[in-house]
């Protein structure tokens, strides 16, 4: 086959998966990188944050990992954006074209909603109130 699954917990354990298509040569040269390994193992063990960004920073000052994310869904934002001509578009046209963009930089970037930490102590209240309810209930 000539794809690649990614298939990993990023930032705050939130899970990356994403199957792409990819040229016979990428295939093959992944296959070479997989030689030796376990499937826990990390595919690129020679590369962490801190070389990417040094050899970035080489390439260009001031260039960091998240910088690069930064401006890739910047300037993706402004792509989308600039795709409909909106200067004759409502407010509400403009806006669900804003919100369209936003959603699909969210995908590019994968951020995912996470449960908020306050999640138990707020399913513990609503509980309280069902039971509350249900006893008014019973009383009436």
């Amino acid at each position: 086959p000539n794809f690649i699954v990614f298939d990993f917990l990023g930032k705050d354990s939130i899970r990356y998966y994403k199957r792409i298509d990819v040229e016979p040569q990428v295939f093959k040269n992944i296959r070479i990188f997989k030689e030796n390994k376990n499937d826990d193992d990390n595919l690129f063990d020679r590369v962490n944050t801190s070389s990417l960004n040094k050899h970035l920073t080489s390439e260009m000052k001031g260039l960091t990992a998240k910088v690069f994310r930064t401006f890739n869904a910047s300037s993706t934002f402004q792509r989308l954006l600039d795709e409909d001509d909106l200067s004759n578009s409502t407010q509400q046209e403009k806006l669900n074209a804003y919100n369209r963009a936003n959603r699909m930089v969210a995908i590019l970037c994968n951020h995912q909603r996470s449960v908020p930490k306050t999640h138990d102590q707020s399913m513990e209240k609503m509980r309280h109130k069902l039971r509350s309810l249900k006893y008014e209930k019973m009383k009436l």
